[in-house]
């Protein structure tokens, strides 16, 4: 029997709505909208205003607790037992925002280098148990009504299209036609970083900062790693929490951090890198500002049902 690992919280892209929207008996259906006018989102809110993660978070919690009470009246208490699943924002990243490297100040550096700590994990729950999974499967689709009948597609859509947005500003900063555009600015840091005594690492054959092992983490964390599941066909198994791992850099990669955060500050890096790649995110949102908006009109009714 394979396992299932249970409880485990995903967050959807959202947008704001800019047109009212009905529901119907399959769902919420969203009315003609406008598009939204992305070149004045800023930089730090492009996660809440566009992508409205916050909404979706609410609906994420609402899933996750509404399914482990439902487990509980089925004989099943297991997951309200984990405690409230919280995750982090997966669409954190949609905001814009220098590379830590180029901005954070050196203190941090010193501490951190290109890495950073794993978060703490709370418990979760993992099944191989033919009874809960067929319950929770049951749960899961009383959940879903409440919520609203196509609430599982809104979402499956929702990662399809922040994953393609992913995509598109990833290969216009290393392939499109934008590229060029980043390796220029690039190049004051790397010719700084020459001066500094820093060298590309062996086998690199292209100029560039990942070359040199900038952002690239070559730490430790601190502690040990969760235990590995006992896997045993016909249990529900409670796997317990797990603390914040600290991350700790080697002495090469703080210089090389330190040198690096020195050199994009004499630069200004920092600030043009923003400014690419806030255009370039404006742009890919402008190319699919009518399913962003359609997207957006189903999230509000769903959101506020919870109200």
């Amino acid at each position: 029997m394979g396992s299932r690992i249970l409880a485990t919280l995903a967050v959807v892209a959202l947008v704001p709505a800019t047109a009212a929207c009905s529901s119907t008996a399959h769902g919420p259906r969203s009315a003609p909208v406008r598009p939204v006018a992305y070149e004045r989102v800023p930089a730090d809110r492009i996660t809440v205003e566009v992508f409205r993660s916050d909404a979706l978070r609410r609906l994420e919690y609402a899933e996750s607790d509404r399914r482990a009470d439902c487990l509980s009246r089925r004989g099943y208490p297991q997951l309200a037992a984990a405690g409230p699943q919280r995750g982090e924002d997966p669409f954190a990243g949609m905001n814009v925002a220098a590379p830590a490297y180029a901005t954070a100040d050196e203190q941090r550096l010193r501490r951190t280098g290109f890495g950073r700590n794993e978060p703490a994990k709370a418990a979760h729950v993992l099944s191989y148990h033919r009874g809960f999974d067929r319950a929770f499967e049951r749960c899961t689709q009383e959940v879903h009504r409440g919520l609203g009948p196509d609430f599982a597609d809104v979402r499956e859509r929702a990662y399809a299209l922040m994953n393609t947005v992913t995509d598109e500003l990833s290969t216009g900063s290393t392939t499109g036609a934008g590229a060029a555009e980043y390796r220029e600015i690039s190049v004051p840091v790397l010719d700084c970083l020459d001066r500094a005594g820093f060298r590309p690492r062996p086998g690199e054959r292209e100029r560039h900062l990942r070359a040199y092992g900038v952002g690239v983490p070559t730490g430790t964390l601190t502690g040990a790693p969760p235990a590995p599941p006992k896997r045993v066909p016909g249990t529900i198994e409670v796997l317990p929490a797990v603390p914040e791992r600290v991350y700790v850099p080697t002495p090469a990669e703080v210089a090389l951090a330190v040198a690096t955060n020195r050199c994009a500050r004499a630069t200004g890096y920092a600030d043009r890198y923003v400014e690419l790649r806030l255009r370039d995110t404006r742009r890919s949102l402008e190319r699919h500002a009518a399913d962003l908006g359609a997207l957006a009109a189903q999230v509000d009714t769903f959101a506020a049902r919870l109200d």
